[in-house]
């Protein structure tokens, strides 16, 4: 998902490379009409997302998630077991 800053970015690129010519060229290429709009509208829309940063986690947050999966799984499997 966008943020909102991302979201008003992508739509003010869209907003000056989708014109007319670029519509003509889209619907002039046919069978391989999808394939042109990848190529022109992509770029844009992944663009933001190469852009963030990447998401790190240490050891003692792994560890903390997979210790409440674990809790969670065993409560679930409890519960299961009782009926």
């Amino acid at each position: 998902m966008l943020t909102e800053h991302e979201l008003a970015n992508l739509n003010a690129n869209l907003a000056t490379v989708i014109d007319q010519k670029t519509l003509e060229i889209i619907f002039a290429a046919k069978e391989q009409g999808r394939a042109t709009a990848n190529m022109l509208i992509k770029p844009l829309v992944v663009s933001p997302l190469k852009q963030r940063p990447i998401l790190t986690y240490g050891h003692a947050q792994i560890s903390e998630i997979v210790g409440r999966r674990q809790r969670r799984f065993l409560l679930l499997h409890d519960r299961n077991k009782n009926f």
